[in-house]
């Protein structure tokens, strides 16, 4: 073999091998750019990058969803809330009617509730059905009405809780009972819990009374809180007597003293704005004995126990007003235990004189002051 074909050999050999080579190198790195792509994708940014966006998404559907449940949880506690709220009456058949505005109203959205409430009323007897207690508090609850705002009957529960604490301050007992208060109108239906006695004593033009555990008051006065607390007494001296009912002069004269005194109003017409009502401050001469004696007139009884009230007054800026609820309180604990009218009027009238001399230097108020109103 000649040199030249060895040269020529050399020559294709070391092509062959630069190909061969090249051929690797470009297999290698063809090799390399696949290990980089798929480094990229499994490296632990990448995949923490993933794993967030997909805890992301999966946040985001389930605050959604849960958003979704929490609304109409939220929607169907306030539809009960509502519907709660119309039974709130004391009253079968106001919560009835207040219940079958609610289905026609549109105010609930679950057309199953609607269903269930119209088939409950048509099926419902009269007197009959669901009515959880009146607004109020421990002490009063207050049969709900159209015409009175829901400030109103809080303030009014709020004052009527005030005073039975204060009258409980001044010792009386046993007043953690719950009473009702029951608003009425002249010109509207009677309320249900009213008898044949009150309904005379509506028509009559009576502005508030008191009836076994209730307060009735008449709309249009309401939110003077002389009368509410009036009628209040009535029942806080009944307790004093263990349940006892006592209506007489001596009664309501003290119904008119200890809610008057609470409210440092001796002026009735002020306390009421109705200015025919005396002043206990300033009118002196109003007299018992000038007034004839009415058997079993309420009209006769109220105004002898402005009297009583007027002279319980004036005794009280000698006294003071704690010591006063006292001897007044004791008196009538100790003298109407027993029946009887005029004669415990007398009895009253000593026992009031006798305690307010044994326990105070001004003790002889009272008897100046009955004696001079003719009591």
């Amino acid at each position: 073999m000649s040199d030249r074909e060895t040269d020529e050999q050399q020559l294709q050999f070391e092509k062959d091998k630069w190909l061969a080579e090249r051929e690797f190198r470009d297999r290698e790195i063809t090799v390399k750019e696949v290990e980089q792509r798929r480094s990229r994708l499994t490296s632990p940014l990448v995949i923490a990058l993933f794993t967030a966006a997909l805890a992301g998404i999966g946040n985001i559907v389930l605050a959604y969803v849960n958003g979704k449940f929490q609304r109409e949880a939220e929607q169907r506690k306030s539809e009960g809330a509502l519907v709660l709220e119309m039974i709130k009456t004391s009253s079968p058949d106001k919560a009835a009617e207040n219940l079958a505005f609610l289905a026609d109203s549109g105010l609930l959205t679950q057309e199953e509730q609607v269903q269930r409430i119209r088939i409950f009323l048509k099926q419902r007897k009269p007197g009959q059905g669901p009515a959880l207690p009146a607004p109020g508090n421990d002490r009063i609850a207050i049969e709900s009405s159209d015409n009175l705002p829901a400030t109103t009957l809080k303030s009014l529960a709020d004052e009527i809780l005030r005073y039975s604490r204060y009258l409980e301050g001044m010792g009386f007992p046993d007043l953690n009972h719950r009473v009702r208060l029951v608003p009425f109108s002249k010109e509207g239906p009677l309320p249900v819990e009213a008898g044949n006695d009150d309904a005379q004593a509506i028509k009559d033009g009576w502005l508030s009374f008191y009836k076994h555990g209730l307060l009735f008051v008449r709309m249009d006065v309401i939110d003077h809180p002389y009368f509410p607390l009036r009628e209040y007494t009535h029942y806080a001296l009944e307790q004093a007597l263990g349940g006892v009912t006592r209506v007489n002069e001596v009664e309501s004269g003290l119904a008119d003293y200890l809610s008057l005194s609470f409210l440092e109003l001796p002026d009735l017409a002020q306390a009421t704005s109705y200015s025919y009502l005396p002043s206990l401050e300033s009118d002196s001469s109003r007299l018992k004995r000038d007034m004839p004696y009415r058997e079993d007139d309420p009209s006769y009884v109220q105004d002898a126990g402005h009297v009583w009230a007027a002279a319980f007054w004036h005794c009280q800026k000698d006294i003071g007003r704690p010591l006063m609820a006292n001897i007044l309180l004791r008196a009538w604990t100790n003298t109407f235990q027993e029946r009887g009218d005029r004669e415990l009027l007398d009895k009253f009238h000593v026992a009031v004189v006798n305690s307010a001399e044994a326990i105070s230097k001004n003790g002889a108020c009272f008897a100046i002051e009955f004696k001079g109103r003719g009591l």
